[in-house]
């Protein structure tokens, strides 16, 4: 049996709104997931489609996509901090998310983190296809278990509610990118805002400078 750590009474909840085809979107979800390792805040990550216009099947990429991308990746570089490893490369496609998004919030919560990570480094790091049914099913398999996909399925129009209600909460958001967060009084962070406090755990106002 697991040994049941509590978490300090001074951890916060804050929501996170990220997509996976985000580079930003998968720096935020590093810093978050060691935030709530170490019980500093606790985090309700909530995955959103912030280009729909994106194809099912979008490879290879233009040379002006690659462009953005690399642009993209540059300006994550800048951003890391001393003790971040630089482990970003472009991927070979656009990724249409719609489907993971699905597939994320039907993991049980306490899998949610993990398999959050393993499919934004199989898009950001490993280049691995996750427009491939099987890869997908792989990867929560690695995180969740052999039976985690097929559970999953059975659940699938009541989750198909629960994320199209996130996309929801993000839409009506003013002025919306992705990331972003709603801190515990209600004020709305942004892009880089969101990734600076993520750095530190620091919620305060006005986010706080990032430091390399």
């Amino acid at each position: 049996m697991s040994e049941h750590r509590e978490e300090p009474a001074t951890a916060r909840t804050v929501v996170v709104y990220g997509d996976f085809n985000c580079p930003f979107s998968a720096l935020a979800n590093a810093r978050a997931s060691r935030l709530a390792a170490d019980g500093t805040m606790r985090i309700d990550w909530r995955c959103v489609e912030h280009d729909p216009t994106i194809g099912p099947d979008e490879s290879p990429l233009t040379e002006s996509q690659r462009a953005d991308f690399v642009a993209e990746l540059d300006q994550i570089r800048d951003l890391l901090t001393t003790d971040e490893l630089d482990r970003f490369g472009v991927p070979s496609r656009r990724l249409n998310t719609r489907d993971l998004n699905v597939t994320h919030a039907a993991t049980s919560p306490l899998d949610r983190q993990p398999l959050r990570t393993a499919l934004f480094e199989a898009y950001w790091c490993d280049d691995l296809d996750l427009t491939d049914d099987a890869v997908v099913d792989g990867i929560v398999a690695s995180v969740a278990g052999a039976d985690a996909a097929h559970a999953a399925a059975g659940r699938r129009p009541a989750v198909e509610r629960t994320v199209a209600g996130w996309q929801r909460e993000w839409e009506d958001l003013p002025r919306r990118i992705v990331p972003m967060m709603v801190l515990p009084s209600g004020e709305v962070s942004r892009g880089l805002g969101v990734l600076a406090r993520l750095a530190t755990g620091d919620i305060s106002k006005p986010a706080p400078k990032l430091t390399g």
